[in-house]
């Protein structure tokens, strides 16, 4: 009966990550369309991405490409501009006790896109100004025995 439950827990958490995928292509699609209902229609389907994502729990280690997969949809949707999902409410929704481990899958894949996004949206010349700006700021924080207590502290 044991893995009865535990098949059944999978295949429901299959039913809503299913969803989730199809709810974000819809999203996507609708963030798309200049009819007016469109807005109408985003909101409810962000409404119903929120309230999947703070009911179902998902067993991250037997299920975790499929929702590394997933939280990269979200985050995608999230940062395209004009979506109306937002990232801080996606976590507001999973901030439960036993989602330790999906949060810190997230947070995984968080890092992983935001890595991604800066080094493809502007690689930096080597020897350009904004390198050496950034460079010198960096070294000013480290060299100045003032200014690294307060960084320290901060």
């Amino acid at each position: 009966t044991h893995s009865f439950s535990l098949q059944q827990d999978f295949s429901i958490q299959n039913i809503f990550v299913e969803f989730l995928h199809d709810s974000l292509k819809s999203l996507q699609r609708l963030q798309c369309s200049s009819e007016i209902s469109a807005e109408l229609d985003q909101r409810e389907l962000v409404d119903a991405i929120y309230a999947a994502l703070s009911i179902v729990t998902f067993e991250v280690e037997h299920q975790a490409d499929e929702v590394r997969h997933l939280f990269r949809e979200l985050l995608d949707v999230c940062w395209t501009e004009g979506s109306p999902l937002r990232e801080d409410k996606l976590l507001s929704c999973m901030l439960r006790k036993q989602n330790y481990g999906l949060l810190s899958l997230y947070s995984s894949v968080l890092i992983e896109r935001t890595r991604e996004k800066l080094t493809v949206s502007k690689p930096i010349q080597k020897g350009s100004s904004e390198q050496l700006d950034t460079e010198r700021t960096v070294m000013s924080l480290f060299a100045d025995p003032k200014e690294a207590a307060s960084w320290k502290t901060a």
